[in-house]
C-alpha cells in the first residue's frame, strides 16, 4: 500500500486519506481509533516546543478570600475558583501539610476548567511545593471509558507538559457512572489538611466543611479506594526514577524509542561513558543502556535529526550533551548506516509529528514514557492499560506504514550525509 501511495502523483493530504481508509479496513475501527489518540498525542507534543508563556502570577497572601472554621457555601464558578485557589495558598503556608487529594469521576467538562485554573496557578512559584494526588473513576462499558480516557489523557497532558507541579494521577472502574447519577450532586472532592471541598457537577456549586472526623473519614476512604487504584500519569523530574523504571524492563520485551534525534544508549558502550558522561552521571547513564540493549528495541528517529547531529555533532540523550571526537562521530554514523530496516526507522517527513524537546519510550503493554530533553521539564511516566495499548498497536503497526521512509531512500541519504573524515573508527560504537 505505501509503495502504491507514493507512486500516486497527488497531494500529500490526499494520500494520507487513502492511507485513512486502507487502515480503517485492515485494522478495524478500534485499531484506528487508537492511532488517531496517539498522533494527537505527537501533535500536542510538537505544540509545547513554543509553549504560550503564562503570565506571571504574584504571590499575594492578602489577595485571597478570607476562610473560617465554618461552613462555606459557594454560588458560582468565580466564587468557586477564588475559593479553591484560596484553599491552596493557604496549603502552601502551613508545615508538612502539602498534600492536597482530589477524587473525579469523568467529566470532561469540569476538567477543563479546572486545568486551565490550575495552569495558571501553576506559575506561583509556591504551588509547586504541592504533592497532588488525584483519583479518576471510569465506568466500565468498553466503549464508553476508553473514549473518556482518551479525552481526559489528552487534557491533562496538554496542562501537564509545561507545568512544574507534582502531580500524581491514578484511575479505577466504576460499575456506577456516577456523572449521570443524580444520587451524587456534589461527586468532585479536594481533601485539604483542614477541610474538604465538595463540587457539583457543573461545577458552578460547591460547599466547604471543616469537621475534623469527616477529614479523617474522608482521607481514609480516600487511601483505601488509592491501593486499589492504579497509576495513571505520574509527572516527575527525578532522572533516578526514569532509569528505575527502564530497568524493571525484562530482557527480550518490544521497546520502542521515538526521538527527532537519534540515541546513544541502543549503541553506547561503556568506554564511551567513560570518556564523554560526567562522573555524577556514569552509573545511572550505564543502567539506562544496559537496561535497553537487552530489550528487542527499534528506534524511530528523523533525517533532519541527522542533519543537526552533522551540522554541531552533539547528543544530547544521555542526560548530558556529547561532543564525541571525528572518529566517533565516523563510529555512530556507520552504525546508523547498519541498524537502517532492522532496528532504526526513520520518520517520513510531514507525515509524522516528532517533537525536538519530547522523546518517547514505549515498553509494549507495560508503560509509556515522554521525556524531556529540556531538564526544567517534568517527565511523564503512563501505566493505564488503554493508553499503553493504543502505543504498543501503533508502534507494532508502524515499520512498514505510510509515516516511515523506504530503506533505500534512507541508506542514500545518510550516505550522503554521513561526516567525511580520515580518522579511523575508534571501536567505542559497538
Amino acid at each position: 500500500m505505501c509503495s502504491i501511495l507514493s507512486s500516486l502523483v497527488i497531494p500529500e493530504d490526499g494520500k494520507s486519506a487513502l492511507y485513512d481508509a486502507y487502515y480503517m479496513d485492515k485494522y478495524g475501527e478500534d485499531a484506528y481509533i487508537d492511532r488517531e489518540f496517539v498522533l494527537n498525542i505527537f501533535k500536542l507534543l510538537k505544540k509545547h516546543e513554543n509553549p504560550v508563556s503564562q503570565p506571571s502570577v504574584q504571590y499575594n497572601k492578602s489577595s485571597h478570600p478570607a476562610l473560617s472554621d465554618k461552613t462555606l457555601i459557594i454560588h458560582n464558578r468565580q466564587e468557586l475558583a477564588d475559593i479553591l485557589e484560596a484553599l491552596l495558598r493557604k496549603t502552601t503556608e502551613q508545615e508538612g501539610a502539602n498534600t492536597v487529594r482530589f477524587f473525579s469521576p469523568f467529566d470532561e467538562l469540569f476538567q477543563l476548567s479546572f486545568f486551565d485554573m490550575l495552569t495558571v496557578m501553576s506559575c506561583i512559584p509556591q504551588f509547586t511545593d504541592i504533592n497532588f494526588c488525584h483519583i479518576f473513576s471510569y465506568p466500565v462499558q468498553r466503549k464508553v471509558y476508553k473514549k473518556n480516557i482518551y479525552l481526559s489523557f489528552i487534557r491533562f497532558v496538554d496542562f501537564i507538559l509545561p507545568s512544574k507541579l507534582n502531580y500524581k494521577t491514578y484511575y479505577y472502574y466504576d460499575s456506577l457512572n456516577i456523572q449521570s447519577s443524580f444520587a451524587s450532586l456534589f461527586p468532585y472532592y479536594f481533601i485539604f489538611s483542614d477541610g474538604i471541598l465538595f463540587i457539583n457537577r457543573s461545577y458552578d456549586q460547591a460547599y466547604y466543611l471543616t469537621d475534623k472526623d469527616l477529614i479523617e473519614l474522608y482521607v481514609s476512604e480516600f487511601d483505601k479506594v488509592l491501593k486499589q487504584a492504579s497509576p495513571m500519569i505520574i509527572s516527575s523530574k527525578s532522572l533516578e526514577n526514569l532509569v528505575d523504571t527502564y530497568c524493571s524492563i525484562p530482557d527480550q520485551t518490544n521497546t520502542y524509542y521515538l526521538s527527532y534525534q537519534p540515541g546513544l544508549s541502543f549503541m553506547a558502550t561503556d568506554k564511551f561513558i567513560d570518556k564523554y558522561a560526567p562522573e555524577s552521571l556514569r552509573d545511572l547513564s550505564k543502567k539506562h543502556m544496559y537496561a535497553f540493549q537487552h530489550t528487542n528495541y527499534t528506534e524511530i528517529t528523523t533525517l533532519s535529526g541527522i542533519s543537526m547531529l552533522k551540522k554541531n555533532e552533539t547528543f544530547n540523550e544521555l542526560f548530558f550533551s556529547v561532543e564525541p571526537d571525528p572518529a566517533d562521530v565516523k563510529d555512530l554514523f556507520m552504525t546508523y548506516l547498519s541498524r537502517v530496516g532492522k532496528t532504526l526507522l526513520f520518520a517520513a517527513p510531514d507525515r509524522l509529528n516528532i517533537s525536538t524537546l519530547y522523546s518517547v519510550y514505549v515498553i509494549s503493554d507495560n508503560s509509556v514514557t515522554l521525556v524531556p530533553l529540556n531538564d526544567s521539564r517534568c517527565s511523564i511516566n503512563i501505566c493505564e492499560e488503554n493508553i499503553v495499548s493504543a502505543f504498543t498497536s501503533f508502534f507494532e503497526n508502524l515499520p512498514d506504514s505510510y509515516y516511515i521512509e523506504s530503506e533505500e531512500n534512507i541508506r542514500s541519504a545518510l550516505t550522503d550525509s554521513r561526516v567525511d573524515i580520515s580518522a579511523q573508527p575508534s571501536g567505542f560504537i559497538s
